[in-house]
């Protein structure tokens, strides 16, 4: 559903006149080959849209290029390549599916946070929430179509029939000059993106409570891999009070959860005819570490 979505705004901005023909496409001869019989009952002039998996967000998430047997990962090199050799004039190449998962098994952009519980839980209620739905839909459309391919999974190649080597070959100058700047300085290639009506509608996007935990976490992981960012560039200051907050209490969860699972490590007595024994202190000592240690609440049940 989300993928759908994604695919569909792009799909509206950049159609064409006539028949939008939209396929995953990869390298190698048997996509050339799929890719030359749709050519070739393509009217010229007329647009094509097609899906493809991002080479750059694979390497960059993994440090290195993590498959390069496999056909379906793209770079916009690779584009260019196949555009020529099939007679396509490239339009655009548009990252989406921030929020998707990575064309290869392994990490992603959004780890650990991808791996909790309540990750999880916030995506599956996209299908219910609308408000979540409408915030992804903003962010990918006023932040990472605009982004280099490093930043998301999944990449929608617009092309053209009608042949321009000399214009792909120029376009691909021009992106990969635009991917130096933002790898050079990411966060204020970010600020740029962000306008006083960008952040405006943000913080009403951010009002419900799903989506303004959705929010802060995709806030929170562009401040730790763009250094330099500063979330005022962001967001609003009663927005960005919240997101300290959060913060704070993220920290606090983190090191909570990371003390009760490690404090009866080496403890061969916690077991009990094989029962851990250890587990049912778990909550009066977290109540202890919230209430004397961080100084939150006051301890009562209440």
């Amino acid at each position: 559903m989300l993928a759908a979505a994604i695919e569909r705004q792009v799909i509206d901005l950049h159609r064409s006149t006539g028949v939008v023909l939209d396929r995953a496409i990869g390298r190698g001869r048997r996509h050339n080959k799929d890719l030359a019989r749709v050519v070739s009952d393509l009217p010229a002039g007329e647009r094509l849209l097609l899906r493809a998996l991002s080479r750059d967000y694979a390497a960059a998430v993994d440090g290195a290029d993590p498959r390069p047997d496999l056909a379906e990962l793209l770079s916009p090199a690779d584009v260019v390549a196949l555009a020529n050799a099939s007679g396509l004039h490239v339009v655009s190449l548009v990252p989406y599916g921030a929020l998707l998962d990575g064309p290869t098994p392994g990490p992603s952009h959004l780890d650990p946070e991808s791996t909790t519980y309540r990750w999880r839980r916030t995506l599956s209620w996209i299908p219910e929430d609308p408000h979540l739905l409408d915030l992804i839909l903003f962010v990918e459309r006023a932040l990472v179509e605009h982004m280099p391919p490093t930043v998301a999974p999944r990449m929608l190649v617009v092309l053209e029939k009608r042949r321009d080597r000399s214009g792909n070959n120029r376009w691909l100058r021009d992106r990969s000059a635009a991917a130096e700047a933002w790898s050079r300085d990411s966060s204020a290639g970010l600020a740029r993106l962000v306008t006083a009506e960008t952040r405006s509608e943000l913080d009403r996007l951010l009002e419900p409570v799903r989506a303004r935990y959705l929010g802060f976490v995709l806030l929170d992981v562009a401040l730790r891999r763009l250094g330099g960012l500063d979330e005022s560039a962001v967001l609003t200051p009663a927005r960005a009070a919240e997101f300290h907050a959060w913060q704070r209490a993220a920290r606090i969860d983190a090191a909570t959860t990371a003390f009760l699972r490690s404090w009866p490590r080496g403890c061969p007595s916690r077991k009990h005819r094989g029962v851990d024994t250890t587990l049912a202190v778990d909550y009066p000592i977290q109540k202890e570490l919230l209430t004397e240690h961080f100084g939150l609440f006051d301890g009562s049940d209440a």
